[in-house]
């Protein structure tokens, strides 16, 4: 969680565990076959599906925000990079972008 909180942001973290909360809400609801708003037709199991793609979806919303900011030096990489070459690490030359 710290590699994410760095390089993506408080908001990478947010979405990760709330990710993490719905897809335990999908066990539950899934477990107790429970939850039932209307059984003839969005039942259970149509609620354990819609929460499976809302944890999907705040999982790869993180990852997609982590994966820019890494690699998009106007969103951040850059200023990472250059705090890891003045505290004496050195720069990886694969994440060296050019502006065109």
């Amino acid at each position: 969680m710290p590699d994410f909180a760095r390089t993506g942001g408080t908001a990478v973290v947010v979405l990760v565990i709330a990710g993490g909360l719905l897809y335990t809400a999908v066990a539950v609801v899934y477990g107790l076959k429970r939850t039932d708003p209307s059984p003839s037709w969005f039942g259970f199991h149509e609620v354990f599906h819609a929460l499976t793609i809302a944890a999907f979806t705040a999982h790869y919303t993180a990852i997609v925000l982590a994966v820019t900011v890494l690699s998009h030096p106007r969103l951040g990489a850059g200023m990472i990079l250059r705090v890891a070459a003045s505290s004496g690490e050195r720069q990886p030359s694969s994440l060296t972008l050019r502006s065109r």
